[in-house]
């Protein structure tokens, strides 16, 4: 919060500003539910236009991303703006859609104060508030599309709203986006360089190797 504020942002205003303009919340709204459709689109897409080493490592820096997120939020347990505010967004903010955010708060009070031993698999909710794995989602998501030079611009516009959505709807703060944005780039470097190095073990003609390593280069960097 104090991060936020600093650099002029006041999580509370902005949601009042929000819900001041309905046309405003039903955009929001909408662009925040992005991160679903892209997890089936981007397959579809990469395989159509043979770009299937991006797919490889776009999976594997999906699942880093995940693993990282998971792992840091174990250490800093964070739970949201509304919460750190101490305000009822329901009560506050009527036209905000907060029934994620309360789902969402349910689990996570319960899981910082132990009470929460298990998950129920058909009713899971969003657990991370640090870092944002919605902003992670959304430059990932950018990163395996920008070589479908069709779609480049689209999955841009697309990621821009949902990163938008995120601090209302998604009652994330300032840092959290930016802690996203962090894991993304490094999963990145990490799911190419592991499949790098993957392939290369592969290899034993050490020519071959060179081959394989420069042709992922080649189409890591296309």
């Amino acid at each position: 919060m104090l991060i936020d504020r600093a650099i002029g942002l006041d999580p509370q205003l902005i949601a009042a500003f929000v819900n001041d303009h309905s046309w405003l919340v039903k955009y929001l709204n909408n662009g925040y539910g992005l991160i679903k459709w892209p997890l089936l689109g981007i397959p579809i897409a990469l395989t159509m236009v043979s770009r299937l080493i991006r797919l490889q490592q776009f999976v594997l820096a999906l699942n880093i991303a995940l693993a990282v997120t998971i792992v840091i939020s174990i250490f800093v347990p964070a739970v949201g703006t509304y919460y750190g505010l101490n305000l009822s967004p329901a009560e506050r903010f009527p036209l905000l859609d907060s029934s994620n955010y309360v789902a969402q708060l349910r689990d996570i009070v319960a899981l910082r104060n132990g009470s929460l031993r298990h998950l129920e698999l058909f009713k899971l909710v969003g657990i991370v508030s640090f870092p944002s794995f919605h902003t992670a989602s959304a430059v990932l998501y950018c990163w395996a599309l920008w070589p479908v030079r069709g779609l480049r611009w689209v999955t841009i516009g697309l990621s821009t709203w949902m990163i938008a959505a995120t601090p209302v709807i998604g009652a994330h703060y300032v840092i959290d986006v930016v802690g996203g944005a962090a894991v993304a780039g490094g999963s990145i470097f990490l799911a190419v360089r592991l499949l790098q190095k993957l392939v290369s073990m592969g290899t034993s003609d050490p020519m071959e190797s060179l081959t394989v390593e420069a042709a992922l280069q080649y189409q890591t960097n296309r």
